[in-house]
């Protein structure tokens, strides 16, 4: 996992709305687009080099700078909803 120094140079994470987006432009990916895709069976995933991480996880990393100890769900159950109060470590 991308440490918080690495996550906050990489993106921007509004914790009211949720969004969490790309600070500047790399190749195809726009400063200000949204980062992650949705999968068909996952929850919504992040693609840093050749690694693979759930949002959930790394926008927790970004806020509080540690692993989560457990799970990261959305209390409210939309697993699109990432604003900072709707995640819980779990």
């Amino acid at each position: 996992m991308l440490s918080k120094a690495e996550l906050r140079k990489l993106f921007k994470y509004d914790p009211r709305s949720g969004a969490f987006v790309y600070r500047e432009t790399r190749g195809k990916f726009k400063a200000g687009q949204p980062a992650g895709s949705v999968q068909i069976t996952v929850s919504h995933r992040l693609k840093v080099g050749e690694k693979n991480y759930h949002l959930g996880p790394v926008i927790h990393r970004y806020m509080t700078g540690r692993k989560p100890r457990g799970v990261v769900d959305h209390k409210n159950g939309d697993r699109s909803d990432f604003r900072w109060t709707n995640l819980r470590d779990v």
